[in-house]
């Protein structure tokens, strides 16, 4: 991972789907902790949000072959937030990280890491499509979707049409941006 990293790498503009993810992936993790250790002081949760980090830094790393220079961009600024984020509850680790990967001065007299706003939510987001209570497929759709535009979407898809044929539906239920459900007579 060290070959990869660079502390001096300048922000980036994620390309594709698993940087996109990755990227979403910091901004949240970012978001939930500054809230966790100012507001609440929840230091329980910042381990676990700490974890599901590495854990989605992991998923981008599992199967690469080989790195774009945005790969490259994306999994230092992922990295180089880890270590900043891990110091107000593992001091002496993220220290010594730091200066492992070419940190300049103290990690504990740099700036906590910002996050963007726009940059925490999904471009994309899967929609469950249930017939009876059933699922049946699930599809992608923008995120904020209107209602007109999932339940046309979901008539439309292959796998649903045949369970919609023949019968009536009685009722659609629409849980923006998670789930569309037929209930068919």
């Amino acid at each position: 991972c060290k070959d990869y990293v660079s502390f001096n790498s300048p922000a980036v503009n994620a390309d594709t789907k698993e940087n996109k993810a990755l990227v979403r992936a910091i901004h949240s993790t970012v978001k939930g902790i500054r809230a966790d250790i100012t507001a609440e002081f929840q230091f329980n949760t910042v381990i676990s949000k700490l974890r599901e980090f590495v854990n989605a830094i992991y998923d981008f790393i599992k199967d690469k072959k080989e790195y774009s220079d945005t790969d490259k961009a994306v999994l230092s600024q992922a990295i180089y937030t880890l270590v900043k984020l891990m110091a107000p509850v593992t001091p002496h680790l993220a220290e010594e990280v730091w200066a492992e990967f070419g940190g300049q001065g103290s990690i504990h007299e740099t700036a906590f890491p910002e996050y963007v706003e726009a940059l925490t939510k999904a471009d994309t987001v899967t929609i469950a499509v249930q017939v009876n209570g059933k699922l049946r497929d699930t599809i992608d759709m923008p995120a904020g979707s209107s209602e007109e535009e999932l339940k046309a979407a979901a008539q439309a898809s292959e796998k649903v049409k045949g369970y919609l044929a023949g019968g009536n539906i009685a009722k659609v239920i629409v849980v923006p941006n998670k789930l569309v459900s037929f209930v068919v007579k």
